[in-house]
């Protein structure tokens, strides 16, 4: 059997949130209270659950978006939780996050062309040409054209599966190997998966 690429143990995460009016309280929400789970090479793994049961937080979790309160993360033998910002930097070149709305993931006054370039640029990928040439076949791999690089991700200039589309491809324009977590399903007639978070990984 595969070695896992991603192994989560004991996860924790909790906020303390203030609710009721006109007289408030303070209240602590366990969005992850110690969850564990393994995701082997090449395998698709999902978190199923009803909204707001943490499956986002999750997600966030692994990549540190949201800084968790106890556990253990470790990606292909490195720690995930004590990793320091250049190392978190180099794993997120591995690890990436589609949001579940893509309208929220892309900045509506950039054009899609360069939301795909900048992150391969910042990675020292390569040259800008041949980043272009990147981002314009990962365009075409979800059925977009290539004078979509020019178009903005706005709500008024893109329809919701192109947007979404748009949104997951710019997740893979770094990597090979990659653990996207976000909903699938979310703006896709094409994909009909329940689970609201999806793993995979690639050697």
């Amino acid at each position: 059997m595969l070695e896992p690429v991603l192994t989560v143990t004991g996860l924790r995460k909790f906020f303390t949130v203030t609710r009721g009016f006109p007289r408030s309280r303070t209240v602590t929400v366990r969005a992850l209270d110690r969850i564990s789970f393994r995701v082997r090479d090449g395998e698709a793994f999902g978190l199923v659950g009803e909204s707001g049961c943490g499956k986002s937080t999750a997600g966030r979790a692994v990549l540190r978006l949201v800084e968790p309160d106890a556990g253990e993360i470790v990606f292909k033998g490195e720690n995930v939780i004590t990793a320091g910002k250049e190392q978190m930097r180099a794993l997120r070149r591995k690890l990436q996050i589609i949001f579940q709305d893509p309208y929220a993931s892309l900045n509506p006054r950039r054009m899609i062309g360069k939301a795909l370039i900048e992150p391969m640029r910042v990675h020292g990928m390569a040259e800008r040409a041949a980043c272009e040439e990147r981002a314009k076949a990962l365009l075409a791999e979800v059925g977009l054209p290539e004078n979509a690089m020019m178009r903005y991700s706005s709500p008024t200039s893109r329809s919701p599966p192109s947007t979404s589309r748009s949104s997951r491809r710019s997740c893979c324009c770094c990597n090979d190997c990659r653990s996207a977590a976000g909903s699938p399903s979310s703006s896709s007639r094409t994909i009909s998966a329940s689970s609201a978070i999806f793993a995979r990984a690639w050697r």
